[in-house]
């Protein structure tokens, strides 16, 4: 997925070996990336989606400056030639979309903070602990409890008694 997302951007500008260069710097970075916003970073991103989209997206389109082959489109890249200017272009634009993303991410978390409060969020946005160790897809989506004899009610009371050992 790192790769698709890295040459997304630059699939008209680059030749296919181009496009597989991206794709194979991509999915190596993505591995370093999950591994930095996990541990280093420790923010919680169990899917890796800010490593894919974020730091592959930033990537691929600044890689276009550099892998941008002429006959495929309108730049030629750094790598053929072409100088660097148009590394330094994608790279600004980059850099540009990070940057409103950024800002517009802080102004509506700014907001939903200053409307539910810290406390409430968190509360609201975890499961309870036994559900979080069984699955959250097992739950119901309507919030209220499983219809009598539903796949949702009996695997829940199947792995209440894995969890909690208990007796029906």
């Amino acid at each position: 997925l790192a790769g698709l997302v890295g040459i997304t951007a630059g699939c008209a500008e680059v030749s296919p070996v181009g496009a597989i260069c991206i794709g194979a710097i991509c999915g190596f970075v993505v591995v370093c990336s999950v591994f930095f916003i996990d541990q280093k970073l420790h923010i919680d991103d169990p899917c890796g989606a800010a490593s894919v989209h974020g730091v592959c997206g930033f990537l691929g389109s600044t890689l276009v400056g550099f892998f941008a082959a002429p006959g495929y489109g309108t730049c030629t890249g750094l790598l053929y030639g072409g100088g660097f200017h148009p590394l330094a272009i994608q790279f600004l634009g980059a850099a540009c979309y990070v940057t409103w993303a950024f800002i517009c991410g802080l102004i509506i978390f700014k907001i939903v903070d200053a409307i539910m409060g810290r406390a409430r969020h968190r509360r609201l946005l975890r499961l309870p602990d036994f559900h979080e160790r069984i699955s959250p897809y097992l739950l119901p989506f309507s919030g209220g409890t499983p219809a009598r004899g539903s796949l949702t009610e009996g695997s829940g009371r199947i792995l209440k008694k894995i969890f909690y050992q208990q007796k029906e």
